[in-house]
């Protein structure tokens, strides 16, 4: 190989090595693993979660601090490694979420993010409203989180937001397996989520939902690109507040109506 390739840069037959360029692209792409399909996150299976979180023999701080990520991951389509450190027992001032980058006001929080995949205003900004109802609520799970970490001496603005009961911080690799052991542990057949399912569940959720006529007026507002909505929740201007009360009071309307219908088939059922 490495002969032809020598002959066709000093015979300048440039033809010649194109070809052998692509064969060898083409042979590392069938080399290459293909990806895992990703379970998108649910409110399903974030209320499993956090039975399993309950259920599991896992102290105070370590739980508040598993959910609230869990729900600031669903509601912002946040990418982990936006806000988490890569190693528990330190952490990258400038890549780390810290206490000091949280805003809390009286009906929403902000996360100011210093590692995003894209170097804009809008993609360092997630801002995430309170919701009406406090167990799915990012807000109220954040504010009790701080509240435990505080009772715990664990709480500092100069420290990450993430913290376990230890005091190292949640990883990604720690975070996603501690979600599937907490599945595991009320699911018989759980599904096996990795850190796109957040990214992933409320997109795939809206596009197999709602009708065609809000979907083009939610991306458009949104600055959604595609079905995968890339631009949901991210730092929404307050005129566009309501797309985010919009998509998150369908989702909780609908999550609680199937499960209202599941519980009053069980009863007729047993009757």
């Amino acid at each position: 190989m490495s002969f032809l390739l020598g002959f066709s840069l000093n015979s300048g037959n440039q033809g010649l090595e194109k070809i052998l360029w692509k064969g060898m692209k083409n042979v590392q792409q069938k080399l290459k693993k293909p990806d895992r399909k990703v379970t998108p996150v649910t409110l399903d299976i974030l209320e499993k979660i956090k039975n399993g979180l309950d259920s599991e023999i896992c102290s105070s701080c370590s739980k508040k601090s598993i959910w609230a990520l869990s729900l600031s991951a669903f509601w912002g389509l946040l990418r982990l490694g936006e806000v988490l450190p890569a190693h528990g027992k330190s952490f990258d001032k400038t890549t780390t979420l810290l206490w000091k980058d949280v805003e809390f006001f009286e009906d929403k929080v902000i996360f100011h993010l210093k590692s995003t995949k894209t170097n804009t205003k809008i993609s360092k900004e997630v801002v995430l409203y309170k919701l009406s109802n406090s167990f799915f609520c990012p807000v109220t799970n954040l504010k009790k989180l701080q509240t435990s970490l505080q009772k715990n001496g664990l709480w500092g603005r100069e420290l990450p937001v993430f913290l376990r009961s230890s005091g190292k911080s949640l990883t990604k690799l720690v975070f996603i397996k501690a979600l599937n052991t907490a599945l595991k542990a009320v699911a018989k057949n759980p599904v096996i989520l990795q850190g796109k399912s957040f990214r992933s569940g409320i997109p795939s959720t809206l596009d197999k939902s709602l009708e065609e006529t809000e979907k083009k007026v939610l991306k458009t507002l949104g600055r959604w690109i595609g079905p995968s909505y890339h631009c949901y929740i991210r730092n929404p201007v307050p005129e566009n507040r309501w797309i985010y009360h919009k998509v998150s009071d369908f989702l909780l309307n609908d999550f609680f109506y199937r499960k209202e219908e599941a519980s009053s088939d069980s009863s007729s059922g047993e009757q």
